[in-house]
């Protein structure tokens, strides 16, 4: 670098011409900016396995959609999730244990998506932390909470999707 006459012109030009655009459009963000970009990016991704096991059961993954859909047929929700991969004693069992199985990774899959869907929107930010995961900062501190209850409600045995349905396209729409 001491060789060069200008190191921040040669690295620039470097950059030109070794980055895609999307590293390019990334390389403009401070660190905070590049940790929300990349976090929303990421869980969009993981998301859209959830999107694809919806629209596989003829429903929409939109939220409003979603919720009507599994308030006319709750089942709904065991069939999205019986599309996720599962561990030899949670595809052998039946009934109430399967639920039990299931239940949890419907909740995670679940999650994702609407943790898409409040980023996407604004209501939700990746935090930048230096000594730990970033971390997803809601607009309210009782945001997160209301959410894990929320969630709970719409993967119990009797859905509920009306705290879901007030939290993000009520309370995130306004």
């Amino acid at each position: 670098m001491e060789l060069l006459a200008s190191p921040d012109a040669a690295l620039a030009a470097l950059e030109q011409a070794v980055l895609t655009p999307e590293a390019l459009a990334l390389t403009r963000l401070d660190w905070a900016d590049l940790v929300h970009e990349s976090m929303t990016a990421y869980v969009g991704r993981g998301a859209q396995e959830v999107r694809e096991a919806i629209a596989a059961e003829g429903a929409s993954p939109e939220p409003a959609a979603l919720l009507d859909a599994i308030d006319a047929d709750p089942a709904l929700r065991w069939r999205i999730a019986d599309r996720f991969p599962k561990s030899e004693e949670a595809a052998a069992a039946t009934g109430r244990a399967a639920r039990e199985f299931t239940r949890p990774v419907l909740r995670s899959a679940l999650s994702r998506l609407v943790t898409a869907e409040l980023t996407a929107r604004g209501a939700a930010r990746w935090q930048l932390s230096w000594s730990d995961s970033a971390e997803l900062r809601f607009a309210t501190e009782d945001f997160e909470d209301q959410l894990e209850l929320a969630l709970d409600a719409l993967v119990a045995d009797l859905p509920d999707t009306e705290p879901l349905r007030k939290l993000v396209l009520v309370r995130c729409s306004a």
